[in-house]
Parts: structure tokens; sequence; C-alpha cells
């Protein structure tokens, strides 16, 4: 079968991210890891489509060049603080006078339940089933050859405010670029940092990047909630920049070299040089700005997630992933804060992308195209050993 290439973009609000990755058979191999920061993009929303376009035509040129070939087919993922959700049911009557129901039953009550009206400026782009119902029997997954007489069903939206959502297209194919698929950010990290088994107990995903947070619910293998916020780490290098009186991206590289959730041992002071600024800080003040910020960041989140975690029961608790996630000791200040388990979510499924907690997005995308190339090879080859037994 003939190698081919595909490419995940990750667009965040601070760093662009590309993974190219060979695709041999049932494989990825990963041939190219770039991380470049990015322009026009505030929240996680494309507010400045020319400056990311410009963007976009440079990191992809020096890409050329230094890989050799063109590149322009891609998989994009979506994650921005304008995207949400909301629930939806359908309800329709078994059509056939046996009660078997059939996969046209399935179609419509489907289509009833994405009969769903909103304003001009926000748009449906996922539809995820979550459960469907046979005369009241809940928690079928397939209702095809079941026999009843009502069949609903429950479904999540997700959808996004559509003038950034144009924007991002816009931008992307200014720069001469051809969108194979739009991944939401949600699903993408979920394939590359949870587990089967997580998805079944119940479990919340967050996504912590550096303008957005997005958590992500999921129970019973299917996702049942999203929710998404403004803010992210970036909140913690402001306040480091404020407090100790130096640009936001001297701030950044304190923050990453020596931000803790955590201040244990003696304070000493730290002293730290950049581009012919310096600055003395105390370990424990910048442990202090940390856990303040921090604080401050899960305390909005808990106000509309608490229900959540009482309601469903999640037993899994929290996996947090993203450029954020970087901070150390993150995950046990999580745990303290929110009374719940807390791990971290690095990505998996991929040689070489293992310990890089930031690529979880850009790596599930990767996982997601392979698994759909798989099942249809896994056709194709079912295929042509039927069409071999019939004309052989």
């Amino acid at each position: 079968m003939k190698k081919e290439l595909v490419l995940a973009l990750d667009i965040g609000s601070n760093k662009t991210k590309i993974l190219i990755c060979q695709k041999e058979k049932q494989r990825l191999n990963l041939l190219a890891k770039i991380e470049k920061d990015s322009e026009g993009l505030k929240e996680g929303n494309v507010v400045e489509p020319e400056k990311l376009t410009e963007n976009l035509k440079e990191i992809f040129l020096k890409l050329e060049e230094d890989f050799g070939k063109e590149v322009r087919s891609i998989f994009l993922n979506l994650s921005s603080s304008s995207l949400f959700s909301f629930p939806s049911k359908g309800l329709v009557s078994v059509s056939r006078a046996d009660g078997v129901i059939s996969k046209e039953d399935v179609e419509r009550v489907l289509k009833e339940a994405k009969a769903i009206k909103l304003p001009s400026n926000k748009e449906i782009f996922e539809i995820l089933e979550k459960e469907f119902i046979v005369d009241g029997q809940r928690g079928i997954k397939d209702p095809v050859g079941l026999k009843g007489m009502r069949l609903e069903v429950e479904i999540l939206a997700l959808g996004i405010f559509y003038p950034y959502f144009k924007n991002l297209k816009d931008a992307i194919l200014g720069a001469d670029l051809e969108i194979l698929d739009i991944i939401p950010s949600p699903l993408a990290c979920s394939k590359s940092v949870l587990t089967d088994r997580q998805k079944e107990l119940g479990v919340c995903l967050f996504e912590f990047g550096a303008q957005t947070s997005l958590l992500s619910f999921f129970k019973d293998g299917k996702m049942i909630d999203f929710l998404a916020f403004p803010f992210g780490s970036s909140e913690i290098t402001k306040e480091i920049a404020l407090s100790f009186r130096i640009d936001y991206d001297f701030a950044e590289k304190i923050k990453i070299e020596y931000g803790s959730c955590f201040f244990k041992g003696k304070d000493s002071k730290q002293r730290v040089e950049a581009e012919g600024e310096v600055v003395a800080f105390s370990k424990r003040r910048l442990t202090y700005i940390v856990q303040k910020t921090l604080t401050e960041i899960i305390s909005e989140i808990h106000k509309k997630t608490k229900n959540i975690f009482k309601e469903k029961k999640l037993a899994a608790g929290l996996v947090v992933t993203g450029g954020g996630a970087k901070l150390s000791n993150l995950d046990d200040f999580l745990r303290m804060k929110l009374k719940i388990p807390c791990r971290l979510g690095f990505p998996k499924g991929i040689e070489g992308l293992e310990n890089d907690i930031s690529f979880s997005a850009a790596c599930g995308i990767l996982l997601m195209v392979a698994e759909r190339e798989i099942i249809r090879e896994t056709f194709l080859d079912k295929f042509k050993k039927i069409c071999r037994k019939i004309f052989s």
C-alpha cells in the first residue's frame, strides 16, 4: 500500500502546533513535530484572519523547505472559547406494523432531535448521540432490530459562534491549505488521552490552554456535556508580569522554568536574566502567585461544573491535559481543591509524543484519522475476499 502523509493542525491562542505522520498500513510514524507562535487569535478565537493567514504561510513555507515537499492538505483541530453545547431530544412512533425498529426510524428520530433553532450567528457543527430510548427503556446504543412502539433519542449538539468559525476557515483557505476535516478538540483530546474504561465509568477531561479552558464530560462511553471558558494559564503569566514588573514573555519564561503549585523547603531568592532584563524573586512569592491565580480559575470553573460532578458521579475523576498542564504539581493541586481523583493526561498511540502534554489534540486527530482508514481498509479487505470467493 502507498505510504501517505497525514498532517494535523492545532491553532491555539499562543502556539500553533503541527504533527506530520506517515501512514503505513495500520501504523503512524511520526515525521515532524512543529510548534510556532500564533498570530491573530484571542481566547482561541480568530479575530484577525489576515494575520493568521500570513502566519500560516510563513510556517508552511518553512515546513516545505525543511521537509522537501509540498504539504497542503490538513486535518484541523477546532478549539475556541466560543464553543458551546446543549442537549436535544427526538421522539417518533415506530413505523413498521410488526414494531421492529428500522434504520429509517433511527434516521427520523435523529432528524427530529436535530431540528434546533439557533440565532443566525451560531452554528451547529457536530451532533453526538448520547442514548436511544425504546418504550421508556434507556441506555440503548443501537435500537435497530429491537421491537417497540416509541423511539426516543437524546443527543448533545456542539456549536460555535459562526463569525469566528468563518474567520478560521477563511484564514486557512487564504494560506492555500486544503481542509480535509475539522475535528472538535474535545473529541480529539479524548481519543489520545482517555481510555475506554474512563469514558465508561465517567470522567471529566480538562484541556488547560493558554487563553481557553475546555471541559468535556463522558459517561457510559459517550460525551454527555461540554463547557468552554475564555481564560487559561496565561492568567498566571499576567499576574507574574504584574507582580514582578516585567514583560509578558519574561514572565512566561519564569512560569515555565520555576513555577509550581506547591512550595517545599526553605525559601530562596532566584535571579533570572532574559534579553538584558534581570529580575530577582522569592520562590515562595512565585508559588503564592501561581496558587492564588489557579484558585481563582478553578473557582470560576467550579461554579458551573459542581452540579455535573455531583449528579453524574464521575468515578474516573478528572484528567487534565494541554499546554497549561505542564505547570509543576498541577494534578495534585486540582485534586486538593476539587476533592476528586485527578491525573495528567499525556497523549498515547504515537511513538515520540508520549511526554508532550501540549500535543494531545493534534495527536488525537491523527489517531482518529488512522482509525477511519483502518475501518475502511478492513471493509475493503473483506470485500475483496468475498469477491475472490465468488469469482474463483
